[in-house]
């Protein structure tokens, strides 16, 4: 009789979590929660632009991350409006990764932390931010958005 239990219990946190549009977790209205506007199972490209919509936070900034196991690859996004973000020219895995799957990720992170990322990867010389590899997330650090995505099969694909 305890299954029954557990999945009408499932099912109800379901349901409420979509009626009243609320992480179950923490209690955080998901109604204005940051979106990518490429579909879940994707295939991209090596050399790959995202964007999506995201309310902006203040003391916060919005990072994204390529990640492959448990390797992930930071990359500050660029507001472009007051709703929308862009990561232009963001690597998709090395170049023998035709036809892997990749997560990718969105992060609000605190200021401190962000300030600290961007020290590390610096800038590109096209003006836009440069990457940050962990192994694993920051502390402190939790996904607000997340799906996966296919590289293509082109072989031997450039870098961005």
């Amino acid at each position: 009789m305890l299954v029954p239990v557990a999945i009408v219990a499932g099912a109800l946190i379901t349901i409420l979590t979509f009626i009243f549009r609320s992480d179950p977790h923490t209690g955080e209205s998901l109604a204005n929660a940051p979106t990518l506007d490429t579909p879940d199972g994707a295939q991209v490209s090596r050399c790959s632009d995202f964007e999506g919509s995201a309310p902006i936070k203040s003391g916060e900034d919005l990072w994204l991350t390529v990640s492959f196991g448990n390797t992930f690859y930071w990359r500050q996004t660029v507001q472009e409006t007051t709703s929308r973000w862009s990561a232009p020219h963001v690597t998709v895995g090395t170049a023998s990764d035709a036809n892997q799957r990749f997560e990718i990720r969105l992060f609000f992170i605190d200021d401190a932390t962000s300030q600290f990322m961007r020290g590390i990867t610096g800038w590109s010389s096209d003006g836009k931010p440069g990457y940050y590899l962990t192994i694993g997330a920051p502390p402190g650090v939790r996904a607000v958005y997340e799906t996966s995505v296919i590289r293509n099969s082109v072989p031997n694909a450039t870098a961005c």
